[in-house]
């Protein structure tokens, strides 16, 4: 064994020593808390052309959510929309349960938590979002 090798050793033993002494004297190891990142819906699971319709039916709108950063979030496009709380969407971000659609001003118009594949519901309970199909 060379000079290095030695040192190495010298200065990992009293450590090794204290560890395995502190194992066999009954004591316990620190605890370590193993803090999980938040996860948001991924971005691609909720881009794409969406058929929003409120539980009464009456009226409808199309969304294209995309992937695209805007500021505040992501791209919204609305097209043949006719439901008030839609007018003022400008943009969407991913949440942990699904996303919600701002405003300019980035506050939140509407939340939507998914309810199946392709299927969220608004967190009031008042609009339902499927996916539309594609032509």
């Amino acid at each position: 064994m060379n000079r290095t090798s030695l040192l190495s050793m010298a200065l990992c033993l009293p450590v090794a020593l204290s560890a395995a002494t502190s194992i066999q004297g009954g004591e316990r190891p620190a605890r370590f808390q193993i803090v999980q990142p938040v996860r948001h819906l991924d971005v691609e699971a909720v881009t794409g052309l969406w058929n929003l319709v409120p539980l009464t039916g009456d009226k409808t709108c199309t969304l294209a959510l995309n992937g695209m950063f805007v500021e505040g979030g992501f791209g919204v496009f609305l097209e043949r929309c006719s439901i008030a709380a839609m007018a003022g969407v400008r943009a969407w971000r991913p949440t942990t349960q699904g996303f919600e659609l701002l405003t300019a001003d980035a506050s939140v118009a509407l939340a939507f938590r998914r309810t199946g594949v392709d299927s969220f519901a608004s967190t009031d309970g008042a609009l339902r979002l499927t996916r539309a199909p594609s032509t």
